[in-house]
């Protein structure tokens, strides 16, 4: 830590402090326990909420590959998911010691943390209505679990979401997919039913579905 950003945190630290002062000053009820968590714990509150913010936002972009059917944004959205993957895995120190106040903060808000993700799909529907045309497959309650959303691999995540009716998207298929292995610009703006190899990546990724339940 340098001295700028210790810096930084005494002055939180003593803004906080103030804050608390003027609280017992005007009120005669003892704080609850939340209150001496987020005013208090100031760093560990605002990895929290990070942390909480990254796996909405990984929700939100595993269910964009999934059921958006363009993939102009494909690589963006799978920069996404990684990046923030990493994030958490790196703020939660997930690999080696985790840190059991954010783990635990984790699990807890997990279920609301898709919802949220679900939220903001919904919302990109006004900037991408490629994504309106499988929201309905979107299920209601997540089908991962904290490990599988930091641990596995995107098609894997993504096979744990239901399939629309029609495999539209090279994202549902790419591991088989002769265009993605080739180069994504091959793929960029096409869709499956306009390529020759369609039949052998669906039944491809039939039997990986098939294997993996």
């Amino acid at each position: 830590m340098d001295d700028n950003e210790l810096l930084r945190r005494v002055n939180e630290l003593s803004d906080q402090i103030n804050r608390i002062k003027i609280y017992l000053i005007e009120n005669s009820n003892i704080p609850d326990d939340d209150f001496w968590k987020e005013e208090i714990y100031t760093e560990s509150y605002k990895d929290k909420k990070s942390v909480y913010s990254d796996l909405c936002i990984i929700f939100e972009h595993l269910l964009k590959l999934k059921y958006c059917t363009n993939n102009r944004c494909y690589d963006d959205w799978i920069k996404t998911v990684i990046e923030h993957q990493s994030r958490i895995i790196h703020l939660v120190d997930y690999v080696d010691k985790p840190d059991k106040l954010l783990l635990n903060h984790l699990v807890e808000n997990f279920d609301n943390a898709y919802l949220s993700g679900v939220k903001y799909y919904i919302d990109a529907e006004k900037k991408y209505p490629d994504l309106q045309y499988n929201d309905k497959f979107i299920p209601l309650k997540s089908p991962f679990n904290l490990d599988s959303v930091l641990t596995l691999s995107i098609p894997d995540l993504l096979d744990k979401l239901p399939d629309p009716d029609e495999l539209t998207t090279q994202m549902q298929l790419y591991p088989f997919c002769k265009l993605y292995k080739g180069s994504y610009t091959q793929m960029w703006g096409k869709f499956c039913w306009e390529c020759g190899y369609q039949a052998v990546c669906n039944q491809s990724y039939k039997e990986r579905r098939e294997n993996n339940e």
